[in-house]
């Protein structure tokens, strides 16, 4: 459909919406349009997450216009085009029935891509193809993507005289085989259609139901919440003024290597200065800040086996295996780029 047609089709709807605008409404449009819908009519379909979806099918719906309108109303297609659709992210429910993620890292030891699945706990990850173990903060890797089919879409306007002149979008997914989607843009121009003669006033029965849900709910009121005394206070104790500290004079104390807080380091001199160092250098070429050292904790944990979970399980007798370790993930990560 060409932009030339596709104006002049807009031009005619809208020259003949404003010719039939001056018409006379139909005789008892409004008892016909909202008179109760037969429940035989109504069918049921499953919506998004599960819900159940309440709509009457396209023919019965051209049965209450023409009985409203006395046969009178025409319907024009303005527009339509297929629309590609972007991939959704794959994910798999846990045990806890939540959605987790699932990434793609290419492994820094053999090169070969493979996928794991990005929970919020889960601190290492192992590659399928050589089973080397990897700190998942340091390869989140890239979202794998399912892809969606696409869907076709039409532009319409229902124009009854007398009543007025509306225009709604209706949609068809473009799934299974020829049969199937040779059907696609007269299932969409359908549902355009069934969309108009809901603005007119046709069907607005099943959307009520939810508002009258809501009325329902309203009506009941509240649910009391049990009543509860609070606790009592509790006695107040009096408390003897503390004694005044002594003035003493301040003890030097030793500083702490860079990489481990002084809390937990014993004395400057049982730290191997070239492995201090060592540790900063590579804290720095993996783009761990000085101010996060907690960021080291997954590579600690890595390394360990879980045995150790935090930088501050760093002592003089480790500090150079913890190292080699570093190092040997940026190797890896080297080899790979």
């Amino acid at each position: 459909m060409t932009e030339q047609t596709i104006a002049s089709q807009t031009f005619l709807g809208i020259a003949e919406a404003l010719a039939v605008m001056e018409a006379a409404q139909p005789e008892g449009w409004g008892d016909k349009v909202t008179q109760k819908l037969p429940p035989e009519w109504i069918k049921t379909r499953k919506g998004p997450g599960g819900t159940d979806l309440e709509y009457i099918e396209g023919h019965r719906v051209i049965e209450l216009l023409a009985e409203a309108s006395g046969r009178r109303f025409s319907f024009l297609v303005l527009h339509s085009y297929i629309q590609p659709s972007y991939g959704r992210q794959l994910v798999v429910r846990n045990q806890k029935g939540y959605r987790d993620p699932v990434m793609e890292v290419d492994c820094p030891s053999c090169g070969k891509p493979f996928r794991y699945v990005k929970g919020y706990n889960v601190q290492q990850i192992q590659c399928m193809h050589c089973k080397t173990q990897l700190p998942a903060s340091l390869y989140p890797g890239t979202p794998v993507l399912e892809p969606q089919p696409p869907i076709a879409h039409v532009l319409g306007m229902l124009i009854v005289p007398g009543v007025g002149a509306v225009s709604q979008w209706g949609s068809k997914v473009l799934l299974g085989g020829a049969d199937e989607q040779e059907s696609a843009f007269k299932a969409a121009a359908t549902d355009a259609f069934k969309k108009c003669a809901t603005l007119l006033g046709i069907g607005l029965e099943l959307y009520d139901k939810d508002e009258d849900d809501k009325d329902e709910d309203k009506a009941i009121g509240p649910v009391p919440m049990p009543s509860y005394a609070p606790p009592a206070p509790m006695p107040s104790v009096p408390t003897q003024p503390a004694p005044a500290p002594q003035a003493t004079a301040p003890q030097p104390q030793p500083a702490a290597p860079a990489s481990v807080p002084a809390a937990a380091t014993p004395e400057l001199a049982d730290w191997p200065q070239d492995q201090v160092e060592r540790m900063k250098d590579l804290r720095e070429k993996l783009g761990i800040p000085a101010d996060n050292r907690a960021a080291l904790n997954p590579l600690v944990s890595a390394w360990s086996g879980g045995k150790l979970t935090s930088y501050n399980q760093i002592t003089p007798a480790n500090i150079k295996e913890f190292c080699d370790y570093m190092e040997s993930l940026l190797q890896g990560a080297e080899v790979a780029n």
